[in-house]
């Protein structure tokens, strides 16, 4: 239900805020934009300034959902209700603009070592009760090839070691639905294309007045900057740790050949072990990605694609053929403990922080976002694991 009038934001000492003035959100990532949807479904206003930087993440990203990342195959603790969001926000978009942003596909998980087997026999004798109905877990494949079909074009993959069906997965068309965002901001007028200058946000004192940024009053700023946010003088304390990846789309020729096993070929698969490749349609691919902690840009490398094209080949069964179509770049906001951003800066309450979703935000941002909507408007608590008066590295100066 929308607020009602007057408003107060919560954990403001200064009186005097209303539903007026509007938050401030810094970067139009899918992190800044999902928000901004969430505190809009509380009738809250906001403002969105983004450079509409063509390297950012989430234009780069592939925009994978797999609740079972890792070697270990550990679902995160929430993930039911991570999917739930996920699926309830996608639903939305979709009804909206008349068309699909998520395309729901089951994977291939492919194991790649007898110990990757134990993990997986593992996971499914302690997997809790609620999460079986997710489906997370699905047949054991026996080891040789797999094989799917995809717009016609049968495919075939190699698993040495065996592989299970994992449902629950899928791809989200991230740039698609940051277009809808876009234009639903626009038409509210709720949209700044231009760089964000935090030498136009103009703060009276540490804890006083409401900022103003170009002349207008704010409820508050909240920073969705993806990882140029470890650059924000007020936030670069946390424990970023950026992870560059880089992913190529790739065109896959026809197989007719049966594969071996007894392997389910009847529709489209996600396929995952060292590399994933994901069927984007039309015979199109896309496959990745690599991790670099050390250098941090946005500039695609010959190194990574070699890397790749070799996990390509290894993955593809021996008759398999592609052509390159594109090689990009980006850099993941991912943080050193694996668990995003989510509050308030201690000594300025109304700058806010929400950033730090890593190589998940397809799958978890929609949850977070609703929790930071839920915290804004209704002073909900946020999730334990999202905590930052624990996390920054060093004592927190008055900046």
């Amino acid at each position: 239900a929308p607020c009602p009038a007057p408003w107060r934001v919560p954990w403001m000492t200064q009186p005097g805020v209303t539903v007026a003035e509007s938050f401030l959100i810094v970067g139009g990532g899918l992190a800044g934009m999902l928000l901004a949807r969430a505190l809009r479904a509380y009738g809250l206003p906001v403002l969105l300034v983004d450079d509409e930087h063509p390297q950012a993440a989430s234009r780069v990203a592939a925009g994978l959902v797999n609740p079972l990342a890792g070697m270990r195959f550990n679902p995160p603790p929430g993930i039911a209700a991570w999917l739930e969001a996920a699926r309830r926000t996608y639903e939305q978009v979709e009804a909206e603009r008349g068309a699909a942003v998520f395309h729901p596909l089951p994977m291939y998980r492919l194991f790649r070592s007898e110990q990757q087997i134990r993990f997986h026999t593992r996971r499914l004798e302690d997997l809790p009760e609620h999460l079986h109905p997710q489906g997370l877990f699905g047949p054991r494949l026996p080891a040789g090839e797999l094989a799917f079909s995809s717009d016609g074009t049968g495919i075939r993959v190699r698993a040495p070691h065996g592989a299970f069906e994992q449902a629950s997965t899928g791809w989200l068309q991230v740039n698609a639905l940051l277009e809808h965002e876009r234009e639903r901001l626009r038409l509210a007028d709720a949209l700044v294309l231009d760089h964000f200058d935090p030498e136009e946000l103009s703060i009276r004192d540490r804890r006083g007045a409401a900022p103003r940024w170009r002349g207008e009053r704010l409820a508050g700023v909240i920073f969705c900057e993806g990882h140029r946010g470890r650059e924000n003088r007020w936030f670069a304390d946390l424990p970023w740790a950026p992870d560059k990846g880089e992913l190529l789309t790739v065109r896959l020729e026809r197989h007719d050949s049966p594969a071996v096993g007894d392997a389910p070929a009847d529709r489209a698969r996600i396929v995952n072990g060292a590399h994933w490749l994901i069927p984007l349609g039309g015979n199109r691919y896309r496959f990745g990605a690599t991790h670099e902690h050390h250098r941090i840009d946005t500039v695609p490398t010959e190194s990574a694609r070699r890397e790749l094209l070799a996990g390509l080949r290894r993955m593809l069964a021996s008759s398999s053929s592609f052509s390159v179509i594109d090689h990009r770049a980006g850099v993941r906001p991912a943080t050193a403990d694996r668990r995003p951003f989510m509050g308030a800066h201690p000594r300025r309450p109304w700058m806010m922080i929400f950033n730090g979703f890593g190589a998940r935000g397809s799958l978890s941002i929609p949850y977070h976002a609703e929790r930071m909507a839920d915290w804004i408007a209704r002073a909900k608590p946020l999730p334990e694991t999202a905590r930052l008066d624990l996390r920054w590295r060093h004592a927190v100066s008055g900046r």
